[in-house]
């Protein structure tokens, strides 16, 4: 989909994705569901679950943030669809 919007969309403006999957963060459910006290780093075994993953390690906010800067800076001008 991030591909065909890019064709579509280009060349006023670019399309790019950053999917980092499962985060290790201290969020927590919408309150309006009654889940305020559920947090995904406490209810999800996400050490686990990174041991099946490619990389294999526990992913941080701080880990992708780079991805997002790296898209907005003036530098990657010619990067979309990715």
């Amino acid at each position: 989909m991030v591909r065909q919007f890019a064709y579509e969309l280009a060349p006023e403006i670019r399309v790019n994705a950053v999917a980092p999957g499962l985060l290790e963060t201290g969020i927590s459910g919408p309150g309006a569901m009654g889940l305020a006290d559920a947090s995904l780093s406490r209810d999800v075994p996400i050490k686990q679950v990174s041991k099946n993953t490619a990389l294999g390690i526990v992913v941080r906010p701080e880990n992708v943030v780079g991805s997002y800067v790296l898209l907005a800076a003036e530098e990657s001008v010619t990067t979309t669809g990715g």
